[in-house]
């Protein structure tokens, strides 16, 4: 899983698959975002990282990634490498509907990160208690409801590329 999320980004994605919308593709995405931030509420969370807590208030959103890009070309966390054995988790803390939606269009370029609302993390693992049932987002799927618990297994996909032009392969694996 690239990303694991709790909050704004899960209520978009169940609006959507719900069909709550008369669009399709794109435009679906644009009106389940307009209708999450319209019903945007947040929600108590304790965030722990590597077995120590890092963070406990509310909530707007919880992201869980192991990759810059996530939702359509979001850069939610623009220094995320995938393959530095390391999570990149990033909450959104309580933020106002226009102050989200102003905000948004940042994400595209990485131009969000300075925002006092939001704050990132990095660590192997991350869990996310919540103290309600609160629909769970894993790479765009609605699956089940409650607490994350994510863990990164590092070196554990194996990915099988060209290589980079002028450069030979040293060996039957690269």
């Amino acid at each position: 899983t690239a990303l694991a999320s709790l909050g704004f980004a899960a209520d978009v994605a169940e609006l959507v698959n719900k069909g709550e919308s008369f669009f399709r593709g794109s435009a679906a995405f644009f009106t389940g975002v307009i209708l999450a931030i319209s019903r945007l509420k947040s929600f108590p969370v304790r965030l722990e990282l590597d077995g120590k807590e890092v963070f406990a208030g509310e909530a707007s959103g919880v992201f869980i990634l192991n990759t810059r890009f996530t939702g359509g070309g979001l850069m939610i966390a623009p220094q995320a490498v995938p393959d530095d054995g390391l999570l990149d988790v990033v909450i959104i803390g309580r933020i106002g509907r226009l102050d989200l939606l102003t905000t948004l269009p940042r994400v595209y370029w990485g131009g969000h990160t300075a925002h006092p609302a939001l704050a990132f993390y990095r660590a192997q693992r991350a869990r996310v208690q919540v103290d309600r049932p609160m629909p769970r987002l894993f790479d765009g799927e609605i699956n089940g409801t409650g607490s994350l618990d994510v863990t990164i297994k590092p070196a554990g996909l194996r990915v099988i590329a060209p290589p980079e032009p002028g450069r030979q392969p040293s060996s039957p694996q690269e």
